[in-house]
């Protein structure tokens, strides 16, 4: 077994690696694993991954069986007590205290656009829109009208019965 941190952006276990997680971890991931066992005198438990599962930075990962795991898989991890990982961490912790202060951030600027929205109907409902009359017609359709029309009715024939063929009574079609 060897205890690894994710010490890139994030680690991606494909399937098959057998891994042993935290409760937490593993029910985040319940459906891309099959629970092998508790690990004894541990709080771990080994999986083994059935769809490809994400771990980010400063997570840390038991691996029970490190032969079958993709090679550029270790630039993303680091054995826990190194330096790389306490790095990871950090940055972790540092990132995480960040994210409070974004969506504080983007909850005034959520508030600030609502305000906007709201200036803006209230002009609009204070402006009164004028209606314009359309002084031009519609244009008309092929054979639907103007000089066609009149045409067939010079024939005798309407708009219909010139686009219709009709069969002959008696005639074998």
């Amino acid at each position: 077994m060897k205890i690894v941190t994710v010490t890139g952006r994030s680690a991606t276990f494909g399937i098959g690696d057998i891994l042993a997680l935290t409760t937490d971890q593993m029910f985040t991931r319940a459906h891309n694993l099959e629970v092998l066992a508790p690990l004894p005198d541990s709080e771990l438990t080994s999986v083994v991954v059935r769809h490809p599962v994400h771990f980010k930075m400063g997570e840390e990962i038991t691996l029970i069986e490190t032969a079958g795991i993709n090679k550029s898989l270790f630039l993303e991890v680091a054995p826990a007590d190194s330096k790389a990982a306490k790095k990871a961490a950090r940055a972790q912790a540092e990132k995480i205290s960040q994210g409070h202060d974004l969506n504080d951030q983007r909850e005034q600027d959520m508030a600030d656009e609502e305000d906007r929205r709201r200036e803006a109907i209230k002009a609009a409902k204070r402006k009164k829109p004028t209606a314009k009359k359309s002084t031009s017609k519609p244009p008309k359709a092929a054979g639907l009208g103007g000089d066609d029309t009149a045409a067939m009715k010079k024939a005798g024939t309407s708009n219909m019965e010139s686009q219709c063929v009709m069969p002959e009574v008696g005639s074998n079609q």
